[in-house]
């Protein structure tokens, strides 16, 4: 069977983190101040990590004006904007906000992040590189920066720059699910099968049930490589959990282009 890999959130097909959560109405129009405005924010905020992009949208829209007089606020607000833009597709309304933020906040280690991913997303690698050793500057922890300087290595066919990415991005926040699928793919490249299993499985166990897709797409990998192995037995008991999640999950016809989710770039 031939192996497939997914190329990761953190280019191409846009799959977003979908929420069971209620839709997020429009508040009720009270008066204009600055509590309002960060009530607004934390609204969006609230609804971007449920996954409801367009009700996060909404918020953000009616923060930003009124934030205009804080430029840290308003670049905070711009700045959730940005990455609520990347969620939906929309990467020139995102890079618009990124510029405005690193323009109120030139020392914002998260709004270069930002760019550097936009450019990544737009296939610009160099200009993406260079933001991310900006952001990587301004806060030498920012492990999803080194996830995304992994993707980026991966992207130029260095894997063993790119596992010292993932390795250094899991020494800073070992809680995150996407770190350790991005490095079961190069260890797979790289035919170290043992390593991508153990890999596969932090991967599973980490995953949110809000992220059941990528649960799934990590099964399915693993049930792969158990049956490359010769474990069949294992194999198909890693396809069934993945059907569990998602019916079709381990289809053969299962696209190799890139996942995306929530902003974030997964192999």
């Amino acid at each position: 069977m031939v192996l497939f890999s997914l190329v990761l959130a953190i280019g191409g097909v846009l799959v977003s983190c979908v929420s069971t959560a209620p839709a997020v109405s429009r508040p009720p129009d009270i008066s204009v101040s600055y509590e309002e405005a960060l009530h607004l924010y934390n609204l969006g905020a609230i609804a971007y990590d449920a996954g409801n992009f367009s009700g996060a949208l909404d918020y953000l829209n009616q923060a930003v004006p009124l934030l205009s007089s804080d430029p840290d606020g308003e670049g905070r607000a711009r700045l959730k904007r940005a990455e609520t833009y990347v969620a939906l597709g929309n990467l020139e309304s995102a890079a618009d906000d990124v510029e405005s933020v690193i323009a109120l906040l030139p020392n914002s280690a998260g709004a270069h992040f930002e760019r550097a991913l936009i450019n990544f997303r737009k296939g610009n690698a160099a200009d993406a590189q260079t933001d991310l050793d900006a952001a990587i500057t301004l806060d030498p922890n920012f492990a999803r920066a080194y996830n995304l300087k992994g993707l980026i290595a991966k992207s130029e066919g260095d894997l063993v720059g790119a596992l010292k990415a993932y390795d250094r991005a899991i020494s800073i926040d070992g809680s995150y699910a996407p770190f350790y699928f991005n490095r079961a793919v190069v260890e797979v490249e790289t035919g170290n099968y043992e390593a991508a299993i153990n890999d596969y499985t932090e991967a599973i166990m980490k995953y949110p049930d809000t992220q059941n897709t990528f649960k799934a797409q990590a099964f399915c990998m693993r049930s792969e490589l158990f049956l490359l192995l010769g474990n069949a037995k294992r194999a198909e008991i890693d396809k069934r959990q993945a059907q569990s999640l998602v019916p079709g999950a381990c289809a053969e016809e299962e696209t190799t282009k890139p996942k995306w989710g929530k902003g974030e770039i997964r192999d």
